[in-house]
């Protein structure tokens, strides 16, 4: 038995030593800061100020992931430290699944093709190599939920505390806290009547009590805005938003003000293409195995009829076998699925949203791999010798590491370019704020949608610069508005912006408002 269990433990720390390796390295000696990573990164230069666009406190998201950034950032640079942290945070994530998954006894077997499967997790990997808040939250989620469950599991105080402080980190981290409610009242449900019998209350309710507090908090903080300003840029990107007219849902989540949920097409979504390609994101793999979304090709069609399909079949295998056997396991592991996979309802959600659903989806992928005798002990001999292959592969084409990365900016040349002109006030268009924000001192705000907003923010805000690019879809009648009055917005620069690291180049406009 001792033989054993040393067995186990070894081939398990072999797969975990894997998963790191294949994480810590990709392709480009170049690290592209681009999207929400400027805003992140320059949340965590203005600490311990919270402040972003128009120089207002920033509350679209709680503070706790660019603390985090600060604080690492004080031994390296930022984008190292923003690195480091979500690497950190996925390790922490497949260790306490692990943990998660030990405490809740299921085979090794199970655990060792979970762990696989998440190895070579294209949408893991994706997300633990970019400066967001999402892995971080995720690894917070499993240590809330692992120290819950083993809190009622032992009776301990220990694990009843940590639970409680993890969650109301959460609540300081992210929205998608919300969503670990439900999963909460599972873990009570299926692990809390004996505590319920004998009247323990606290070590039942606490960790949840916690995090709504950290949650309210954040929620009060929001409303206490909200009640006394008119407008305010709360929108994304900095949009103004007329926040004096907010209700229930705007306290939750401010992109479901107007402009924002124009701009951003924030509502519920029809489209079966949207469900399709969220629910790949599950599935997908790193390359050679990844199926592209954009390009469907034969390479790709006969990776979905030879690996995909066979794994999703699996994976509801898994999910129909633990409803049967009404394991306890089983239904916390589609708790957190269900829950987690809830915002693909809206258009503009993520599968980044979703990545705490992955442990969940890699256990039922296990348990129905594993259902069959033969398969089971075909992978046990397989998996190891795949996974060592796929990780030699790996290092041999993505020798880049990622603490010696080059940093290169989305609008590198357009931010010192604005960095130096003589007056405040910028309005830049949909996409290009986080950057801006990130390379500059200027303060900022969100392009609008319509003329008359745009006529009227300019004054109101003092804006002096406009930036814009070629691209027009989102700002387009404003834009066109601009670029017809030559004489009022006088275009001052094009900066030819060449980006290698995505092999992309755009032209970008600033125009100054004269008076």
């Amino acid at each position: 038995m001792e033989n054993k269990e040393k067995r186990e433990n070894l081939t398990l720390l072999f797969f975990l030593l894997l998963f790191v390796l294949i994480r810590l390295f990709s392709s480009s000696p170049y690290f592209f800061i681009s999207m929400d990573e400027g805003k992140y990164l320059k949340l965590a230069q203005n600490l311990p100020s919270y402040i972003l666009f128009n120089n207002n406190f920033y509350i679209s998201h709680p503070p706790l992931y660019p603390l985090m950034l600060k604080i690492f950032g004080f031994a390296m640079p930022d984008h190292t430290a923003g690195l480091l942290l979500s690497h950190l945070s996925a390790i922490g994530f497949i260790l306490l699944g692990v943990f998660l998954l030990r405490r809740l006894k299921t085979k090794e077997s199970v655990i060792y093709a979970a762990v696989a499967f998440l190895s070579v997790s294209h949408l893991l990997y994706y997300w633990t190599n970019m400066i967001y808040k999402e892995v971080f939250f995720t690894f917070l989620a499993y240590l809330f939920i692992f120290t819950f469950a083993a809190s009622l599991l032992t009776g301990g105080k220990r694990f009843m505390i940590a639970a409680s402080i993890a969650g109301f980190l959460l609540g300081v981290t992210s929205d998608l806290a919300i969503f670990l409610f439900p999963v909460a009242a599972c873990i009570i449900l299926l692990y809390g009547r004996e505590h319920l019998r004998q009247k323990k209350y606290g070590a039942l309710f606490f960790p949840a009590v916690f995090m709504a507090a950290g949650y309210g908090i954040w929620i009060v903080g929001r409303w206490w805005i909200y009640a006394n300003n008119v407008y305010y840029p709360a929108g994304v990107d900095g949009l103004i938003e007329k926040v004096a007219d907010y209700r229930l849902l705007h306290l939750l989540t401010p992109r479901s003000f107007p402009g924002t949920k124009e701009l951003t097409q924030a509502g519920l979504s029809l489209n079966p293409k949207h469900y399709i390609k969220y629910m790949g994101a599950f599935f997908n793999m790193l390359p050679p195995f990844h199926v592209s979304s954009s390009s469907v090709g034969k390479k790709d069609v006969f990776l979905f009829l030879v690996i995909y399909a066979p794994l999703a079949a699996f994976l509801f295998s898994g999910i129909i076998s633990s409803l049967k056997s009404k394991e306890k396991a089983g239904y916390l592991m589609l708790a957190i699925m269900l829950s987690f996979s809830a915002s693909i309802i809206f258009e503009i959600s993520d599968p980044r949203f979703s990545l705490p659903a992955l442990l969940p989806a890699a256990y039922f992928l296990g348990k129905g791999l594993m259902r069959n005798k033969k398969i089971a002990g075909a992978l046990s001999l397989l998996l190891p010798v795949f996974l060592g292959g796929f990780a030699v592969f790996w290092l041999w084409t993505n020798p880049c590491f990622f603490g010696s990365l080059q940093k290169v900016a989305e609008l590198q040349k357009t931010g010192e370019f604005i960095n130096a002109l003589p007056k405040d006030g910028v309005m830049a268009q949909f996409g290009y704020p986080p950057e801006i924000a990130y390379l500059t001192d200027k303060r900022l705000i969100c392009l609008p949608l319509r003329t008359g907003d745009f006529e009227e923010q300019i004054e109101m805000y003092g804006i002096n610069y406009v930036v814009c690019g070629t691209e027009e879809t989102y700002n387009d009648e404003v834009i066109k508005y601009i670029k017809s009055d030559t004489h009022r917005f006088v275009n001052i620069k094009i900066v030819d912006e060449e980006y290698p690291p995505v092999n992309k180049n755009e032209k970008v406009y600033v125009f100054e408002i004269k008076r």
